[in-house]
């Protein structure tokens, strides 16, 4: 299934392989002898059997089966079959109800594990994605990117950063936070101190009319402050702190008034943090502030999908001198 694909290995899509297939479902949740049923045998329905008979489950079977046949063309020199899970449906079944025999259907495509060429990574990173096996080819080619320091492409990564997400609070999807923490790992300067600014200030300009004295968490921003807020923070350039001063005590959202405050504090003004505390719930700025590791900001900075957050060629070293604490 789609969701449970790593992105740690690169992949070509050799074509599509639907399942389009007739499968049996289990009449267990449709019948008024289910106590019994599973009463007469428990380790199939309580110990995860049950679920190998789902319909979409089933769909995986199948295709182990046209593996091992070697005779379906549509997998031919394939390593595996991908499927969108959330494009299941019934297509056929017993009066229009899922009973017995039923015809599903799943979108699925064919992959094949290898090594991204130069020319493979350009065309990734022409468009943005589009399925569900395309979202899942950029998140392993950005993988690959990241361990083998693959600076070239950090102008491309830049491009396909929407610039509304630059100023939204709410809007940082997968794809996008993927493609800021691939730029922040590889290259900060493909995006200059004001596109890295301009994130944090989106807590100012989106919630300019509410109380900062009382910040709420945006929903899905944090890591996109945080990763801004590393990246000043490692740039050691004190012309930023009336900017950052500025958003830390405006902003009314928890992540981008923290993520410049703590940038503050590694650019030697430590007391922006304190006099924030003074002024909002201090109790709940004191439990974020020194509690919440998602904060913690290291120079240069490290991606999270490396192990161990070692650095972006993935192998974890001995601790680097060179490499600091910032806050």
């Amino acid at each position: 299934m789609a969701h449970k694909v790593p992105r740690t290995r690169y992949f070509k899509i050799l074509g599509r392989a639907d399942c389009d297939d007739w499968v049996v479902i289990d009449t267990l949740f449709m019948t008024p002898d289910k106590p019994a049923r599973i009463k007469s045998n428990p380790e199939y329905y309580l110990g995860g059997g049950f679920r190998d008979h789902e319909p979409h489950t089933q769909c995986l079977g199948l295709f182990a089966k046209k593996f091992k046949a070697g005779d379906d063309e549509r997998l031919a020199g394939a390593d595996g079959v991908v499927f969108d899970g959330d494009s299941y449906t019934i297509t056929k079944g017993t009066n229009g109800l899922p009973i017995g025999n039923i015809k599903v259907f799943m979108r699925g495509w064919a992959i094949k594990f290898v090594d991204p060429t130069p020319e493979d990574l350009k065309t990734l990173l022409s468009k943005r994605p589009g399925q569900v096996i395309d979202v899942l080819q950029l998140k392993a080619g950005l993988f690959w990117i990241e361990q083998h320091r693959a600076t070239e492409y950090a102008t491309a990564i830049r491009a396909l950063i929407p610039k509304h997400e630059l100023v939204s609070i709410e809007g940082w999807n997968e794809v996008n936070r993927e493609l800021l923490e691939a730029l922040a790992t590889l290259d900060p300067a493909a995006g200059d101190a004001s596109f890295w600014m301009g994130i944090l200030a989106a807590g100012v300009e989106k919630t300019k009319f509410a109380n900062p004295d009382n910040p709420v968490s945006a929903r899905t921003g944090g890591d996109a402050p945080r990763i801004a807020g590393n990246i000043l923070a490692c740039s050691g350039d004190l012309s930023l702190v009336p900017e950052l001063e500025r958003i830390a005590y405006a902003t009314t959202v928890y992540q981008h008034k923290l993520a410049a405050a703590k940038a503050l504090a590694a650019l030697g003004r430590p007391d922006v943090a304190t006099k924030i505390g003074q002024r909002i719930r201090h109790d709940r700025w004191q439990a974020i502030t020194q509690g919440d590791p998602m904060f913690v900001y290291t120079c240069p900075y490290r991606s999270r999908s490396a192990p161990n957050g070692a650095a972006a060629n993935g192998i974890v070293n001995k601790p680097n001198t060179s490499d600091k604490e910032a806050l």
